[in-house]
């Protein structure tokens, strides 16, 4: 219920901000922001701030920026309770939603299979999009120890690895989740984008962090 009262006042405000003859895209821009500000769309531990490209904006930016409010409105409570000891996050980036969820949680032990606590998951996502128009990369990250499933074996070196856990997640969305493979990009990474930045002293902890699978349901 106060889902549905949220959703209607910012329609309200919307509509009411797009019926002035000759609106104020910076005051749009502001709008946008404390919207996703206050729906706790920003990671509070992060120094990002709301995105404002300073662009005119219209329906369709302000729609899309609503869209991603539901939808991570919707699917955190699920999220919060599969995430083990802080080994995922959802938080919006410049390029859009980002869902990250740590290798060791997201597969079965010693295979690339997504762990079946987390299908309902993946499959109430894949149902969702049905709804939006957005695009998904998802990008594989490697750490900085090898793995032994029997994929990570198979693959020659980190490149071949962080491939395969983005596909084998891409493979899950299109055959279980039916979702349009167009709509997926698959990219793999090896290490070259650790989420600890201070390699100096890497602990064996962010190894485990590094080897991750993120996803990131762009803007249009």
């Amino acid at each position: 219920m106060l889902l549905a009262s949220f959703m209607l006042a910012v329609w309200g405000l919307a509509m009411l901000f797009l019926s002035s003859s000759s609106p104020d895209h910076q005051r749009f821009l502001k709008v946008v922001g404390s919207l996703r500000a206050s729906s706790h769309l920003i990671d509070p531990a992060s120094n990002e701030q709301p995105v404002s490209d300073g662009q005119p904006a219209g329906v369709a930016q302000f729609s899309d920026e609503i869209n991603l409010i539901h939808l991570r409105q919707e699917l955190l409570p699920l999220f919060d309770q599969l995430m083990q000891h802080g080994k995922g996050r959802m938080v919006e980036r410049e390029e859009g939603l980002l869902i990250q969820v740590n290798a060791d949680l997201l597969f079965d032990p010693a295979t690339r299979r997504i762990r079946s606590t987390l299908q309902p998951f993946w499959l109430r996502l894949a149902e969702r999009m049905e709804q939006l128009p957005n695009r998904m990369i998802i990008t594989g990250h490697t750490g900085g120890q090898r793995r032994s499933s029997a994929d990570d074996r198979a693959a020659t070196n980190g490149w071949e690895r962080s491939v395969t856990m983005a596909a084998v997640l891409a493979d899950f969305l299109v055959m279980q989740g039916k979702m349009d493979p167009a709509r997926l990009q698959v990219l793999g990474v090896a290490d070259t984008l650790p989420f600890f930045r201070e390699q100096q002293d890497v602990k064996p902890a962010a190894a485990l962090v590094d080897e991750r699978v993120e996803m990131v349901i762009a803007r249009n």
